[in-house]
């Protein structure tokens, strides 16, 4: 306030006893926290910085101004205006009010129709690729299951080996034979129970008779848990990314590793039946 007023003033920092306890003249006075006190000083000449006290007395207390004698009358509530009846209205007709909140209060199954095509149109057209083609490969071991020759059965489910390879993303060799491809898919996915299987296979198919049911059953039964076993030691996202591939798809119209060559050569079956065996094949 003195400075706002353009009078030099300054705060001061110090320690003095408590007023209720004097110390007598000589007593020795030791400051503790409780001692610290700040204060306002303002130069005067001839006295220099003189203290000026801002706190006011205690007895310096403002008096309430006195209440009113006079109670105020509580204010008077006045009866509500009755409400307007409505006009009639008139027979076989409809308020123009009802009749649009009646509109309002309708479904619009415009709107409905409009954002369920929005949704529903982009899945149908991602979920028809993925149909065909689970579909294809469904069919395909389908066929090759259900072949006509009980030897061609055998080679199908060999082919079945092959293609869940291929689309896993290791492919055999074109031209290798059951026996050189059971190596690569063994070395790749450690499944040593290919190598067994392709044995089986070479024996069933180039056997001088053709092979039973119950042969196949169990051949195929062997082939399911072969494919099962390659799928799982991959992780999921991969897959799903092998159902999907259509790697088999195009290596098997390519005459890639899923028509081996011994199947596209038209040799009689008796005829190539030494000839194969001591090719290995």
């Amino acid at each position: 306030m003195a400075n706002q007023a353009g009078i030099p003033a300054r705060v001061v920092m110090g320690f003095y006893p408590d007023e209720d306890s004097p110390l007598e003249p000589g007593e020795p006075f030791t400051a503790t926290g409780g001692d610290v006190h700040a204060w306002a000083e303002v130069p005067f000449v001839g006295h220099g910085w003189v203290p000026i006290p801002a706190i006011p007395d205690e007895d310096n207390k403002i008096q309430p101004e006195p209440k009113s004698l006079q109670v105020p009358k509580p204010p008077i509530l006045e009866d509500p205006e009755p409400p307007e009846e409505p006009a009639e209205a008139e027979a076989g007709k409809i308020d123009d009010e009802d009749k649009e909140k009646a509109e309002s209060d309708g479904f619009d199954w415009g709107t409905v129709a409009l954002v369920g095509a929005a949704v529903v149109v982009p899945l149908v057209l991602l979920t028809i690729p993925v149909v065909l083609v689970l579909g294809y490969k469904a069919r395909r071991r389908t066929r090759r299951r259900s072949a006509e020759r009980p030897a061609d059965r055998v080679s199908g489910g060999w082919r079945e080996v092959l293609d869940a390879a291929t689309d896993l993303g290791t492919p055999v060799p074109a031209g290798a034979t059951r026996r050189e491809g059971a190596g690569v898919i063994a070395t790749t996915f450690g499944a040593t129970s290919t190598i067994p299987l392709a044995h089986r296979a070479d024996a069933t198919v180039f056997g001088a008779t053709e092979p039973s049911d119950r042969e196949i059953e169990a051949f195929w039964a062997d082939v399911d848990a072969l494919v099962g076993g390659l799928r799982s030691s991959v992780n999921r996202r991969a897959r799903v990314r092998a159902a999907l591939s259509l790697r088999s798809v195009r290596s098997a119209r390519s005459g890639g590793p899923a028509t081996p060559w011994w199947r596209r050569v038209p040799w009689p079956r008796r005829d190539a039946t030494a000839r194969e065996r001591g090719a290995g094949r």
